[in-house]
């Protein structure tokens, strides 16, 4: 319903982020695309979330910030929005809106994973290098490659070498914010998506 007062939170690949109001979408022919963010020549959107109070940025390189969402201006679907996070030779790897989600469930390029319990983030500012996700060792450049909020009936899929495993989310140990995590997969792991089991007695 694009008439309800409702915002939409979106960041890019390099960094910026933006609150644009639902409404904004709302179209009357379907036969042009619109913009709903302006972008350098290299950057893409990667993350469109309803706005909740709480909104983290995660970096590839391990970092992760934790804003006020009412830190991000609202501003049209053509602006290209503010500095969400301090990234220098960096870029995002995920732009979630925190919900009632207990996990934060992440994914490297080691096929690698750790859930940590959202719990435990730290609050920053906006436009803040921010805190260690995962810790650096010196055996392996280690990036962050998919991170999703979960709860602990959820079920995950991981996409390797198009092939699909399904795992549980408990099936990943919980691990303190600056591990590297634990082995999940035999295979690199090219995406993660997730699917919630409903109770069936409800």
């Amino acid at each position: 319903d694009f008439n309800i007062n409702k915002e939409v939170v979106i960041a890019s690949k390099l960094g910026m982020i933006k609150k644009t109001p639902l409404k904004e979408f709302k179209v009357s022919r379907y036969s042009k695309a619109i913009s709903c963010m302006k972008l350098k020549d290299n950057d893409e959107v990667i993350a469109v979330n309803q706005s909740k109070p709480r909104t983290v940025l995660i970096s590839e390189a391990g970092y992760y910030v934790n804003i006020d969402t009412e830190e991000i201006p609202v501003v049209g679907a053509r602006a290209s929005g503010v500095r969400g996070m301090n990234l220098k030779d960096d870029v995002l790897a995920a732009g979630l809106s925190l919900d009632s989600s207990e996990y934060l469930s992440i994914f490297t390029n080691n096929k690698t994973a750790k859930r940590v319990k959202v719990s435990e983030l730290e609050t920053h500012n906006r436009a803040k290098k921010g805190s260690t996700l995962i810790k650096k060792v010196k055996s392996f450049d280690y990036k962050i490659i998919k991170a999703l909020l979960t709860d602990g009936k959820d079920e995950l899929f991981l996409k390797c070498d198009n092939e699909i495993t399904k795992i549980k989310n408990t099936d990943i140990s919980i691990l303190d914010l600056k591990s590297t995590g634990g082995t999940i997969s035999r295979y690199k792991i090219d995406d993660v998506f997730t699917s919630t089991v409903v109770d069936s007695s409800l």
